[in-house]
This record gives C-alpha cells, structure tokens and sequence, in this order.
C-alpha cells in the first residue's frame, strides 16, 4: 500500500501562493508538511543547475522530494541537472524541450517517472539510472530509462541502444529526438506505444520486428525524412496517424496479418506513390487523406 504522505503530492499545500525561493534561485511548492517540490520559475532556468535534498522555506526545513510538472520545461539554457536522492517524483513534462541538455542521471530513490519526460530534448547523449533504483533500470549501458517489472523503454535519446529484454517501446520515449538517425528494434519487442517516435525527423528507415504486434497512434507521425518503413508480418492493427506527416515516405508494403488500418494512419505522406496491400485477411481499411 502507498505512503498516505504522498497521496497528495499532485497538488500544493499552499496552492494560492507564490512559489517559494531559495538562495540557489530555485522556486518550490509545499506539498506537506515536511516536504517540497521545485516548480517553474518565473524565467526559464539556465547553466547548471544542482537541485538540493533540503532547502529552508521561513526557517523551516523540507525535504526535496520531487521535480514538478513542467518544472524545466521549455529551459533551452539549462546545461545540466543533478537530481538528489530525496527525490522520488518526477513529474510530467517535468524536463521537457530542454535543448541544452546534454545528459542526465536518475538517481536510486525515483520510483515514478510522468509522462514526456525527456521528450524534445534532442541533444542527450547519455541516460543513466543509478544502480539499486527498484523501479526503473538503464540496464546495459542502453542509455535509456526502462521500467523493470514491465520491461518498458520510458526514455531514450539518439544514442540509445534498445536492449533484446525489452518488449514495448513506451509511451512518447523517443519524442521529438531529433538527433536520432537510426534505430534497431529487437525482436523482444511486441508493441510500439503511442506517439514512440514522434518528430524524430533524423530517422531515415525503420524496420519493425516480426514480433511486433501492434503500431500506437502516431508512432512515426512527423518523421518527415524517413524514406523506408519494413512492417512486421505479424501486424494487427495500424492506429491513428501512425505514419501521418511521414513526408519522404514513398512507398509501402502492408502485410496479410493486418485487420484494420485507421483514419489517417497515412495522412500527408506526400511522396507515397505506392502503397501495396495484401488483402488475403484485411478486414478493415479506412481512405487516407494524402
């Protein structure tokens, strides 16, 4: 059962107030009585910033105990974050469209991780989680944030090397990372989650396991060079917008295993002069918008 003290750590204990300072300039919420959480502040953090286990709000002491929603978000100017290990919360969008940055490390007390998080933070090169984390691993030096029960990929950059133990690609992991040329799906992988690959304009081909059984909305939507896409012969279902925006696209092979493809699944791919189908068991297929 989870600890009552963090039932309410989605909303502040102050909430009318203003965002407390401390002397590093880092602004926070009180979200109980022994804790805080930074949150944005009123200017975009830069430089390198050093997040403290405790920080003192009217002479009284609290624990940093987790990285609010968009606290980073938008920072082109941040360098660097070095993350406590008081803080078991990061929050969605918490580092988000964070240009500047260029590595990170999760430190062993985390135990949630929101969505987005590292989404549009294309100059990452380096992922680590600190070993002994109970939740979340970078297991073989991947560069990446994998959930451990679920072997979920949650967050990658351009350098990760997706390991053969994962089996789902999660949830906007590689969102908008530009700097990604190429990719090697493992064939432990069975699902791609919505918006995987979303914007990663530096991707060129893919090609999709055999053990993949299913495409998320928007997976591919706006990889606006990738010019090849090799499907899985094991494909049930293309979901909304999956290669929608694809604009380089110019052709494709959609396998006999497939029963629906969705609205738009295609759209704006405006290169695509061939699209083949074999239809020996489609059920389903829906007019795409080019």
């Amino acid at each position: 059962e989870e600890d009552s003290s963090k039932e309410d750590y989605n909303k502040s204990e102050n909430p009318d107030d203003d965002p407390a300072v401390d002397t590093s300039g880092l602004k926070y919420n009180i979200i109980s009585s022994t804790d805080v959480e930074v949150v944005a502040g009123t200017e975009k953090y830069t430089g390198d910033i050093v997040i403290p286990s405790q920080t003192t709000i009217d002479g009284k002491t609290y624990n940093v105990t987790k990285i609010g929603i968009q606290a980073f978000n938008g920072c082109a100017g941040l360098t660097s974050i070095t993350i406590p290990s008081s803080v078991y919360i990061i929050a969605d969008e918490s580092i988000y469209d964070c240009s500047g940055l260029k590595s990170i490390t999760i430190p062993s007390s985390v135990t949630s991780i929101g969505n987005y998080v590292l989404g549009l933070c294309p100059n990452i090169t380096s992922i680590k989680v600190e070993s002994g984390n109970a939740k979340y691993d970078s297991r073989n030096n991947c560069n990446a944030i994998i959930e451990t029960s679920t072997n979920t990929l949650i967050a990658g950059c351009k350098n990760t090397v997706i390991p053969s133990s994962v089996t789902t690609i999660g949830t906007a992991s590689f969102y908008g990372c530009t700097g990604l040329t190429s990719i090697t799906i493992p064939s432990s992988v069975v699902s791609l989650g919505e918006g995987a690959f979303f914007d990663c304009t530096g991707l060129t081909s893919i090609s999709i396991p055999n053990s993949v059984t299913s495409i998320g909305e928007n997976v591919f939507a706006y990889c606006e060079n990738l010019k090849t896409a090799t499907l899985s012969n094991k494909i049930k279902t293309i979901s909304f917008s999956a290669f929608s925006g694809c604009y380089s696209l110019t052709g494709i092979e959609i396998p006999n295993s497939v029963t629906t493809i969705d609205e738009e699944a295609f759209s704006y791919c405006e290169s695509i002069t061939n699209i083949t189908i074999i239809i020996q068991f489609l059920i389903t297929y829906y007019t795409t918008q080019t």
